[in-house]
């Protein structure tokens, strides 16, 4: 079996760990957007990363005026991805350490090392990188849903951030908050 297909590979969702409808339609929102204009197919990891929010967002930041619940669980713990969250996207989902052996080996840094162009080695990172998501907090009323993401194509090759969505009219929207991000 070769790493693609061993990566595409996705196990059973034990019971009970299904994602909630608000937080597929969340991560649908997100992906829907993300995906866009991607040439191939986005590797997204299988399981949610941790959520991670300093306090400088919470207190004074992005997140002012939104109280989240459920924040401790989502800092230490992790949650299996469904295929219903990557429905209809150009997006699939990959074992994490199966995938951050391909962008290891993939690092543009090696390949512009043995003389590929920029524009090519980044590529062909890209193509082989790893997106991951967190878990979701929302607040109380569920009007908010706060997650972070990262994508990572090497050591240098990466971004990521946190993301605010807001409910409205039934439907979750990514909104502009100024909430922290990072290029790498």
């Amino acid at each position: 079996m070769s790493l693609a297909s061993k990566a595409a590979h996705v196990g059973p969702v034990p019971n009970g760990l299904h994602p909630s409808a608000d937080q597929i339609a969340v991560y649908r929102s997100f992906l829907a957007s993300y995906a866009t204009g991607a040439a191939g197919p986005v590797n997204l990891g299988n399981r949610t990363i941790p959520l991670e929010l300093p306090d400088s967002d919470i207190r004074d930041g992005c997140l002012k005026g939104i109280v989240l619940l459920e924040l401790a669980s989502l800092r230490s713990g992790s949650q299996p991805l469904t295929p219903e969250v990557v429905d209809e996207t150009n997006v699939r989902l990959v074992d994490p350490e199966h995938q951050a052996s391909a962008v290891k080996t993939s690092d543009p840094s090696l390949a512009i090392h043995n003389g590929a162009p920029v524009e090519d080695a980044v590529r062909a990172a890209s193509a082989s990188g790893l997106l991951q998501v967190s878990g979701i907090a929302f607040d109380r009323k569920r009007r908010y849903g706060v997650m972070a993401f990262g994508f990572s194509c090497g050591e240098l090759c990466g971004h990521g951030g946190t993301l605010v969505f807001e409910k409205a009219h039934g439907q979750w929207r990514r909104v502009k908050r100024g909430c922290r991000v990072w290029v790498s």
